[in-house]
């Protein structure tokens, strides 16, 4: 399970997601009234919500993945540990646009 849970996170952060608003929302929501049907429609919004949420998350995720793979490669060209060295240069967050 933990296997498949490191190979996933994506889809792990969505069950984990889904599970929280699912709960929140019949805590929430427990003293209304509401028919099986319309506790089946929320339940779904619910779990959807949740999917968009983990694949926002997933986005900051890759960001950062981007940016240690970036350094890593760069730094030092190759790892070797010389005296030329490429000066660290700034690069734009990849989310930024140019102007």
């Amino acid at each position: 399970m933990n296997a498949w849970m490191n190979r996933h996170p994506d889809v792990t952060t969505w069950i984990v997601l889904a599970f929280g608003m699912l709960a929140a929302l019949a805590w929430s929501a427990r003293d209304e009234g509401l028919a099986a049907l319309q506790w089946v429609w929320l339940a779904f919004a619910v779990i959807g919500v949740s999917g968009l949420c983990a694949w926002i998350i997933s986005w900051e995720a890759d960001v950062d993945a981007e940016e240690e793979n970036w350094s890593d490669g760069h730094a030092g060209h190759g790892g070797t540990d010389n005296a030329e060295q490429a000066p660290d240069v700034a690069r734009p967050h990849p989310m930024a646009t140019d102007r």
